[in-house]
């Protein structure tokens, strides 16, 4: 997730501060949304992953059962 977080953060500082020529501007967005859709899809795996482990599958049966 961090690397994605950073790779998007240094692509729009890149788009907003230097003058790109012609279709350069465009690849710089594409990686940007492309850090974008990578970042949400890593968050949205470790919170499913986190509740998967959270709960169990099966309920445990008590001692002596």
């Amino acid at each position: 997730m961090a690397v994605f977080a950073l790779v998007g953060i240094a692509a729009m500082l890149a788009f907003i501060t230097i003058s790109w020529p012609d279709d350069s501007s465009r690849y710089v967005v594409a990686v940007f949304v492309a850090s974008i859709v990578g970042f949400m899809t890593s968050a949205s795996l470790a919170v499913f992953s986190a509740a998967r482990d959270t709960y169990p599958r099966h309920p445990r049966k008590p001692a002596g059962e």
